[in-house]
């Protein structure tokens, strides 16, 4: 390996990987992209994300239960459960019922 080709050391930890997060995997089929992209359920990538890094992911829940835009008042956490609970039929169903569901995340949340 030249020293070209090998990561600028600040650079190390990135996995550059490019994505299309959405609920409708289909409509993005790898074989007609014609590009090193990955197709991923919006669902998925939520679980990933919690597989990762799981403090950060409810810290990201929690700043979506204060719903920083401030026109509305903040969600309780159990509103805020009830609401991707509902999600289910939209794709939300290894987030809400795998994951947030647990006591342990309700707590934090």
């Amino acid at each position: 390996m030249s020293p070209t080709d090998r990561p600028r050391r600040r650079h190390r930890h990135c996995n550059t990987r490019a994505a299309i997060i959405t609920f409708k995997v289909t409509d993005f089929a790898a074989a007609h992209l014609n590009l090193p992209i990955e197709v991923i359920h919006a669902d998925d990538f939520i679980m990933d994300m919690v597989d990762l890094n799981e403090k950060r992911a409810v810290a990201a829940f929690r700043e979506l239960q204060t719903r920083p835009d401030k026109k509305n008042p903040p969600w309780e956490a159990g509103e805020l459960i009830q609401r991707f609970n509902g999600c289910e039929m939209v794709g939300f169903v290894q987030t809400s019922s795998l994951w947030l569901n647990t006591e342990d995340v309700i707590a934090l949340i």
